[in-house]
């Protein structure tokens, strides 16, 4: 069985992250994934190091001896190289990217959202990752004309979350606003929110804590409950059975996170997306096509799967 390094945002407490670690490790059963991750568990790994408390932490050694006896490092979902909110973010997963290539690793680019980069650095740094790649699978189409203006092609798929996602047992609530904000959430959000809430009539406020461990998003929540008033709840999120049971009957669904928007959308709610910023990942899914989702996520999976040497 070939070993991958697989790389993401996972151990932060993230509800779209953690449910990408999960698909990768259930739903490729010829690859042996080792995780790499900001807290590492049991049998996991820490990343590389991006500042000196993580650089004299030297728990990137184990990192650097597993990826030398490893195939490569796969990139598993997310939108990890854009600028949108920080440019750091490029940073981090540049100097993994260079990692793989000082050992002679191939790096592989797996149901990746590319973009948008803003400053110089964070669009040097993605063009360099892209371009270096062995394999580049986009979750949407934004991506995939990126991709194309760096002189690479891509194999267009969708979110691999959606793989986990059933769609039975659904029970209407037209009574119920779901709201699913960030940690990074502001007064524009809550005046969505009121909006939508006035406009559907709804009594209720549902709302999702997809990062329920985050202070600024517990803060955030905690204050937008008691603007909603004495019907609105706030609810932890850890799992997609959660997520989905949680929005199936909504009357609306208010989102700022990528993955409850996705999910709401694919369980055919009517979805108000909320974006950070023009071109950002929420923005890239009102070009998603749902009802292809199936198609495009096997294309997705064959492609990773040749590119790894996987018969």
């Amino acid at each position: 069985m070939k070993t991958f390094l697989l790389v993401g945002n996972y151990g932060v407490g993230n509800f779209g992250d953690e449910a990408l670690r999960h698909y990768f490790q259930t739903h490729y059963e010829e690859v042996r994934f080792q995780i790499v991750s900001a807290r590492p568990q049991a049998g996991e790994y820490a990343r590389f190091p991006s500042g000196l408390r993580s650089l004299l932490s030297f728990g990137w050694i184990k990192t650097l001896m597993a990826l030398r006896r490893s195939e490569g490092m796969v990139f598993g979902g997310g939108t990890l190289f854009t600028d949108t909110e920080s440019t750091f973010a490029c940073v981090v997963w540049g100097m993994h990217a260079l990692m793989a290539w000082l050992c002679g690793k191939r790096t592989f680019l797996a149901f990746q959202g590319i973009g948008p980069t803003h400053s110089l650095l964070a669009t040097a740094i993605t063009r360099r990752v892209v371009r270096s790649s062995a394999v580049i699978i986009v979750r949407d189409s934004a991506s995939y004309e990126r991709v194309q203006k760096m002189g690479r092609e891509a194999v267009i798929s969708t979110d691999p979350v959606l793989a986990l996602i059933q769609k039975e047992g659904k029970t209407d609530a037209p009574h119920v606003l779901v709201a699913i904000p960030r940690q990074n959430s502001d007064d524009i959000f809550k005046e969505t929110v009121q909006e939508w809430r006035d406009r559907r009539q709804c009594s209720h406020v549902h709302i999702l804590s997809l990062q329920p461990r985050d202070k600024k998003e517990q803060r955030f929540c905690k204050n937008l409950a008691q603007q909603m008033g004495q019907k609105a709840s706030i609810h932890p999120i850890a799992t997609v059975e959660e997520l989905c049971s949680s929005v199936a009957g909504a009357a609306v669904v208010v989102a700022e996170r990528y993955h409850g928007a996705l999910v709401a959308r694919f369980l055919e709610r009517e979805t108000v997306i909320v974006s950070k910023r023009e071109g950002d990942k929420l923005a890239s899914l009102e070009g998603t096509c749902m009802e292809e989702w199936d198609d495009l996520l096997m294309a997705g999976e064959v492609a990773l799967l040749e590119a790894l040497g996987i018969e």
